[in-house]
């Protein structure tokens, strides 16, 4: 009996393990939207968020803290995308070929794995990943 409940607790507490390997504590979150005259890109990693606008420097890149609600909230979003099935989402509009919106994509690395998504346009992600890509653009547009 007493190898049968240590198998199984051994069992559960791996299983719990393997579920949060999406937990922003290990991730660095990309946001990246551009065009002709438009360039943002939101990096969010170890509590920070980096907003950059201006693509030909890295001078113009903006630290800022994160804020601990912000945080849970922004991993409790990250741990309800499904990532491996990230690059299959389809975008459900296509104003970007035509110049009428910002071409935009989101990239999720977790230790050597890289999830990204594939382009969309800016506003108007898929929506398995809007909440999340929506809560960064408002919250990095809080910062100015």
């Amino acid at each position: 009996m007493k190898i049968l409940t240590i198998l199984f607790l051994s069992f559960a507490m791996t299983q719990s393990c393997t579920k949060s390997t999406n937990s922003l504590d290990k991730a660095v979150i990309e946001y990246t939207a551009n065009t002709r005259g438009f360039y943002k890109k939101i990096t969010i990693a170890n509590k920070t968020i980096v907003v950059n606008n201006d693509r030909n420097s890295s001078t113009t890149e903006k630290v800022y803290p994160i804020a601990d609600k912000e945080w849970q909230q922004l991993d409790i979003l990250l741990k309800n995308v499904d990532l491996e099935n990230m690059p299959n989402l389809i975008a459900p509009s296509e104003d970007r070929f035509h110049d009428g919106a910002a071409i935009a994509d989101l990239k999720i690395t977790i230790g050597e794995k890289v999830y990204q998504s594939q382009s969309f346009d800016h506003g108007k992600p898929p929506a398995p990943i809007s909440r999340l890509v929506d809560e960064i653009i408002e919250y990095s547009e809080q910062l100015k």
